[in-house]
């Protein structure tokens, strides 16, 4: 996640956000749609990590 997100953001944005994982699906198809050299696997590698490590906020509640 760290080597293709942070290609274009700092680390510090991608980790600021939290969002459900629809969110997280959503988010990373907008992000990565011109880059072919991620397949879909790391797609969903990607969108599984920051589901789990940075869920909605209010989640826990």
């Amino acid at each position: 996640m760290e080597a293709v997100c942070t290609e274009c953001h700092t680390l510090e944005r991608v980790v600021a956000k939290h969002a459900t994982k629809a969110e997280w699906q959503d988010k990373v198809l907008e992000m990565l749609q011109e880059d072919p050299d991620i397949t879909q696997q790391e797609r969903d590698r990607i969108v599984e990590y920051l589901a789990k490590a940075f869920p909605p906020k209010d989640a826990g509640k």
